[in-house]
């Protein structure tokens, strides 16, 4: 008898491996991707973690953009390795389009502009 994870555990796994891949260079982490401890059966798929990586990337260069804390020439740069890393995701290079995500290093935000209420 094999035993299978369950929804939850499957869920919690991929949360985690999510905000692994996510999180960890905004909060200034080091670490590469292949060095994060994850369990294979755990990860996400490359195409799933591409485009979480991309989606993440993209709202911090928009957090910068909006915050004004880097020059528009490095604003520039990380949009021009995003949209790359992004072109790369879609022809399905992904490896490529990891390894392009990992050269673009944005800090988090120190002052977010107060935002408008949705009503």
């Amino acid at each position: 008898m094999t035993l299978r994870p369950s929804a939850a555990t499957r869920l919690g796994a991929a949360a985690f491996a999510f905000f692994s891949l996510t999180c960890a260079p905004a909060w200034g982490f080091t670490e590469r991707l292949a060095a994060i401890p994850i369990p294979a059966a755990l990860r996400p798929t490359l195409l799933a973690a591409c485009e979480a990586w991309g989606r993440h990337i993209e709202d911090l260069i928009e957090q910068h953009r909006s915050a004004g804390e880097l020059s528009h020439e490095d604003i520039d740069r990380a949009a021009d390795r995003f949209y790359a890393a992004r072109s790369f995701c879609s022809m399905g290079k992904l490896l490529e389009a990891l390894a392009m995500f990992e050269t673009i290093s944005l800090g988090r935000v120190k002052h977010r502009p107060p935002q408008r209420p949705l009503w």
